[in-house]
């Protein structure tokens, strides 16, 4: 029986995606990363679902791409094709309107760091480590540079990608990739609770606003920024729209807003 690439679990307005293929590692195959396509876009317009946690089952969180022979073949023929999935799915993760929490179960090797990069919130366990071993195998890490150097710099960008040394969590925090380092799995569990519940607390469609507008502000110039937010201003996303109006009228009322209430409620209408 062929094992399914993905679990995914729907629960107090939380999707939990989880990598399932431990015996390889959550190595990235072009199956794998489909899956993860199809999810993510059929979770995109659900308003029962307001945060993606990302995880993995096993030791490992991801070991990049699948190097075995057969996933080789479905790789270089996709590539022919031009229809990678993989720039694909880093980018949508990126731009994904809903926060992203990495739950980092174990070491990220390669395109692993793509997965980690592109999410908003990332809490790895304490024994976790991440690599950038594709140099040491004669591999040009190119596709995912473009999601870590900026959020990384460029020194410690090509200290990593030219050494392939391990990096271990703690260090990983110092250098400021991680949000948290948990001590074992039951405090992965504990802190990755503590940031969906933050997340929860906050309007889905201002988290969606936020997320582009900060996208915006790291690839443009602080004139082409000042117009953005000008312009978002003056639309009434900031103070004027549905949400913001229930939010502020919550906080008059010394109250914290109900979000799975307010958008069941409109959906009714």
């Amino acid at each position: 029986l062929m094992q399914e690439p993905l679990d995914l679990v729907v629960a107090n307005n939380v999707a939990t995606i989880t990598l399932n293929r431990p015996t390889r590692g959550n190595a990235i195959t072009p199956a794998m990363f489909g899956s993860l396509l199809d999810t993510l876009e059929e979770l995109k317009p659900r308003t029962d679902v307001r945060v993606i946690v990302l995880t993995a089952n096993g030791k490992y969180f991801c070991t990049g791409m699948d190097l075995g022979a057969a996933n080789q073949k479905d790789m270089q023929g996709k590539a022919k094709t031009g229809a990678t999935d993989v720039a694909t799915v880093f980018e949508v993760l990126r731009s994904y309107p809903k926060p992203v929490v990495a739950r980092i179960n174990g070491p990220a090797l390669g395109g692993g760091w793509g997965l980690l990069f592109s999410a908003d919130v990332r809490i790895a366990v304490k024994s976790s480590w991440f690599q950038f071993s594709e140099v040491r195998r004669g591999i040009v890490p190119a596709i995912i540079s473009a999601y870590v150097v900026h959020d990384l710099g460029q020194f410690h960008a090509k200290q990593f990608f030219l050494t392939g040394e391990r990096v271990s969590a703690q260090k990983a925090y110092e250098v400021g990739f991680l949000t948290e380092v948990a001590e074992d799995e039951a405090d992965l569990d504990k802190l990755t609770a503590k940031y969906v519940d933050h997340l929860l607390k906050s309007g889905p469609n201002a988290m969606a606003v936020v997320k582009e507008a900060v996208r915006h502000h790291v690839d443009h110039t602080h004139e082409e920024n000042l117009a953005y937010v000008t312009k978002l201003f003056a639309s009434g996303l900031v103070t004027g729209s549905e949400e913001a109006m229930h939010g502020i009228k919550c906080f008059i009322q010394k109250k914290e807003a109900d979000w799975t209430a307010f958008y069941e409620k409109k959906a009714k209408l």
